[in-house]
């Protein structure tokens, strides 16, 4: 797959670049499915901290998300009867009584947003908390039988993917948006959401953004 990219610094505003843009190739990102080029653009102001932090951490989340096939959990009965938790490494006894595994069914999009709740929890344990970003990134999936391309797009913020093609006997250039912004001016968002996004930027200061806040998915 042939990629092409662009940036710009616009030194009138800001002396250092804080956007970063990834690209990793089928089969280069620890993905089981050989076949998924990943392709991320992480748009960072107040600082470069989150950014690379980003650029480091996003894809090996989102690879070890798909990768999962197995879920632990414990089992509530044996909570109420031994008045324990799975937290005590130590008692392995109980813990093999206490955890329960069972198969990960669920689906790219569900993957892709506990990817980006982990890595947004991991920011924040690393006290990245003075920059902050919006995230759109892309999962871009070619079926080697019949050239068929399928695209998993996420985004956090108004970080926006946008498909483009000039189709045969069309003259004119046709634009898709696959992501909708993840900001309360943003009528498409169901009301529950926008009240969600008000409230964390009240709780927020202006330099700060979660990276993982009302994520917005579509396939």
């Amino acid at each position: 797959m042939i990629i092409s990219t662009a940036e710009e610094m616009n030194p009138r505003k800001r002396s250092t670049m804080e956007d970063v843009h990834v690209v990793h190739e089928e089969g280069s990102w620890g993905c089981n499915d050989d076949t998924m080029t990943f392709v991320g653009v992480y748009d960072g102001h107040g600082g470069r901290g989150i950014v690379e932090f980003l650029e480091d951490n996003m894809a090996d989340n989102i690879a070890r998300e798909l990768n999962h096939t197995e879920l632990v959990h414990c089992d509530d009965n044996d909570d109420k009867e031994n008045n324990a938790t799975t937290t005590n490494i130590l008692d392995t006894q109980h813990l093999s009584k206490k955890l329960k595994v069972e198969e990960d069914n669920a689906t790219i999009n569900q993957r892709l947003e506990r990817a980006f709740l982990i890595t947004d929890i991991q920011s924040r344990s690393m006290d990245i908390l003075t920059s902050g970003a919006t995230v759109v990134i892309c999962l871009i999936k070619k079926n080697p039988t019949n050239g068929t391309v399928t695209i998993h797009a996420a985004n956090a913020g108004d970080a926006r993917a946008v498909l483009s093609c000039t189709p045969l006997n069309h003259p004119k250039l046709i634009t898709t948006a696959v992501t909708a912004n993840n900001n309360k001016s943003n009528q498409l968002l169901d009301p529950q959401e926008q009240q969600q996004i008000s409230q964390e930027q009240q709780q927020l200061s202006p330099s700060q953004s979660s990276s993982s806040s009302s994520l917005q998915q579509q396939s």
